[in-house]
């Protein structure tokens, strides 16, 4: 009882601090958002700290005269946004979609305020740092609560899922633990010798998680990952060798009743036999007739799995109310067209940012772990696109988070601040006096050691 007291005392603490220091409220926002301590303490959720440390943000925002910036990413967020409410009033359950409206109406807050509050390399550095180690604590808390002898049992074998509602499905969160991969792996270049072995440890942290979870999905994934980290690379001949061996590995110190799992829809007659692969199938047939019956907003917000079984399943003898398990059938089940070319617009252009910030970066010679960060954001679109065929994951939050960071780099890149980010010409040969750090950068140069020591700080 007396832990419920502290981390509300903290948590409110936190809260009045964001008043004074809208950035250290949007790192408390991160932690809410991410680990939701609320539904382990449940004394956070009774007062409700995720919206007061929102609403204390914003008011700071009004109190300091800031004006929030919407870039491009933003109005395709915002436009996808306009789509959700527009599934509201054609519904099939009003209430309950304007709840989940309204709720995935904070992760699109905290995306907003991302863009508008890490503007500086020290603040990006710091916000992935946490968002990192918050990936950690629910990879590590998972597998504590795993070997502790809570655990989900499917009738056939144990499967590890987590402390909250966003981790304690099996699947989700093993795909939620291939997507942290290039995240923590971005810290892995030249740097701070300490973070990086951190960052590594709970890598394979997550690694483990995920194959503990027995997500088949996770594990053709986390396949795909590997296999764009080897294709991307300059050393891929060499990589590929020691992926197979410690593959190799990881496989043979698996326990049997996983390996099973994952064997079992390699084949064609496994997946035959497989009822949860075929309930699938059945699952999309519904979400087609939800598109058929309203093209144009869809179903609702999170009413896919009431409507399939209350009406749509397409056998009337054996109604079944499952949630869609593919995001293309969510989107166009739930938010029709307007949510289909509104969330493909967005994700485009942020694919596309990504690949003009990284070309900028590398030409001017950036810090190692921000260069890296473009090509990881892309990475996890990649793969949460691929799992998409057998996920329905359009309002998990990875995708929104890693549109405001996006943004947020593009915004500081655009900005070209003199000593930080300038890029927009070559830097001339600098004089003597400015290798030693005399000299500032003129208009149109980089001064890269003053850009690495803003990085660092």
């Amino acid at each position: 009882m007396w832990l419920n007291y502290v981390t509300a005392a903290a948590a409110l603490g936190l809260c009045t601090w964001g008043l004074l220091n809208p950035y250290a409220g949007l790192l408390g926002l991160l932690v809410f958002n991410v680990a939701q301590p609320e539904q382990v303490f449940t004394l956070l959720g009774a007062l409700h700290v995720e919206k007061i440390c929102g609403i204390l943000i914003i008011l700071s925002f009004v109190i300091r005269s800031h004006r929030l910036r919407v870039t491009r990413i933003g109005g395709w967020m915002l436009a996808f946004y306009a789509a959700v409410l527009a599934s509201v009033p054609l519904a099939y359950w009003i209430s309950n979609a304007l709840d989940n409206a309204l709720d995935f109406g904070k992760t699109v807050l905290l995306s907003l305020l991302i863009v508008n509050l890490v503007n500086t390399p020290k603040r990006l550095r710091t916000f992935l740092t946490v968002y990192g180690l918050l990936l950690g604590y629910i990879a590590v808390s998972a597998l504590i609560k795993f070997y502790s002898g809570s655990f989900y049992f499917d009738g056939t074998f144990d499967r590890l899922v987590g402390l909250t509602n966003d981790s304690n499905a099996p699947d989700t969160l093993g795909l939620t633990m291939v997507a942290a991969l290039p995240m923590l792996l971005m810290f892995l270049g030249k740097g701070n010798g300490k973070l990086r072995l951190v960052m590594l440890g709970l890598a394979a942290t997550c690694l483990w998680c995920m194959l503990l979870t027995g997500s088949r999905t996770g594990l053709y994934t986390l396949a795909v990952l590997l296999g764009l980290y080897i294709l991307g690379s300059k050393r891929r001949f060499v990589l590929l060798p020691i992926t197979l061996a410690a593959c190799a590995v990881v496989w043979m110190v698996l326990p049997n009743q996983y390996q099973t799992r994952y064997e079992s829809t390699m084949t064609a007659a496994g997946r035959a036999s497989d009822e949860a692969y075929q309930l699938r199938l059945l699952s999309w047939q519904g979400g087609w007739h939800m598109f058929l019956h309203n093209p144009l907003t869809g179903i609702g917000v999170g009413d896919y799995a009431d409507a399939n079984g209350g009406q749509y399943w397409p056998i009337a003898e054996r109604r079944i109310y499952l949630d869609a398990h593919s995001m293309f059938f969510k989107i166009i089940g739930e938010l029709g067209l307007f949510g289909l070319i509104t969330f493909a617009g967005m994700v485009t252009i942020l694919v596309r940012t990504n690949i003009d910030i990284r070309k900028q970066l590398e030409k001017a010679n950036g810090p190692p772990w921000l260069c890296a960060l473009p090509r990881a954001t892309n990475y996890v679109i990649f793969v949460l696109l691929f799992a998409g065929y057998a996920s329905h994951d359009v309002y998990r939050s990875t995708w929104y988070l890693l549109a405001g960071l996006t943004a947020a780099t593009s915004a500081m890149v655009a900005a070209q601040t003199p000593g930080e980010f300038e890029l927009a010409a070559p830097a001339p040969a600098p004089p003597p006096e400015a290798a030693a750090g005399f000299v500032a950068a003129g208009p149109g140069s980089l001064s890269v050691a003053a850009w690495r020591r803003s990085a660092r700080r």
